[in-house]
């Protein structure tokens, strides 16, 4: 089963732009998530993206690059 941590590493990668579940600002992920305490509170760049049993709010996603195709 995943756990806390690999779901926010999974859901909020670096450059999600999401609404921080304290505060209600607006943040954008500019770091990998990690645990901030005991009680499995996650922070992402200082912010928190679950806090209290609740996830952030995701705004956008980040869209990935695609590299070139050469033949």
């Amino acid at each position: 089963m995943e756990n806390l941590l690999e779901k926010a590493i999974r859901d909020y990668p670096i450059g999600t732009v999401y609404r921080s579940v304290m505060s209600g600002d607006v943040h954008t992920v500019l770091s990998t998530p990690e645990y901030y305490n005991k009680k499995c509170d996650i922070i992402a760049g200082g912010n928190y993206i679950y806090y209290n049993d609740r996830w952030a709010e995701i705004i956008s996603s980040p869209v990935p690059k695609q590299l070139p195709i050469f033949n």
